[in-house]
């Protein structure tokens, strides 16, 4: 989107951190063999499988999932993101496998403890997370929802809907720049030098792909 189509306080914004910001939508991004495991609407849901998808994923949305050790962390968890039809991720899902304990396992994001079958592994989901490791803004976590109730294959058991989504909306993601211009702010990555595993070359605070 030019500067031009902004509307004016947004256009301002944009010439005030030209150097800081990038739009993010047309960056190159070389996830390793992305497997789709559900579409919702004009986005997919796709596995985080790789030490780098683990890292360009907190790259995009500035959360820890980056920062882990990625085969120690891949034993009781697995990992999911919520991509537009850019390829750009707006919400991370992490999710627990049965029998497993892990420090975040008093999350419960979507509000259910439900088991679903995902690429044919039980899984239950603990965060859905956006920008900062903020709850998920409630159009993704409503994507989320309902892919996961698919997985799961009957009716969702938890707290009302509504008191999650209005949690989220209180208190979640409202990066708005980021999700619906495309912009990153470069000198806001909290988690980017505790980028872990294979980390690729970074130069003034961009990959180089």
């Amino acid at each position: 989107m030019g500067l031009s189509l902004l509307p004016p306080f947004r256009r301002r914004t944009a010439r005030r951190r030209e150097n800081q910001v990038r739009q993010i939508r047309d960056v190159k991004k070389p996830w390793e063999n992305p497997e789709v495991v559900g579409r919702v609407r004009d986005h997919s849901i796709v596995r985080v499988q790789t030490p780098w998808d683990y890292g360009l994923e907190t790259y995009f949305l500035d959360h820890c999932l980056g920062t882990k050790h990625f085969e120690t962390f891949e034993r009781g968890h697995r990992a999911f993101s919520v991509r537009d039809r850019y390829g750009v991720p707006h919400a991370t899902i992490l999710t627990l496998r049965p029998e497993m304990v892990s420090p975040y396992m008093g999350c419960t994001d979507l509000g259910t403890t439900q088991f679903g079958n995902v690429g044919g592994e039980l899984v239950r989901v603990l965060q859905v997370r956006g920008r900062k490791d903020k709850p998920a803004r409630v159009d993704y976590l409503r994507m989320v929802r309902s892919w996961f109730m698919e997985c799961v294959g009957h009716e969702y058991q938890g707290p009302n809907q509504k008191i999650v989504d209005m949690h989220n909306y209180v208190f979640g993601d409202n990066d708005t720049d980021y999700h619906d211009l495309y912009l990153l702010d470069d000198e806001e990555q909290d988690y980017l030098g505790a980028w872990t595993g294979e980390a690729p070359e970074v130069h003034q605070g961009w990959l180089s792909f």
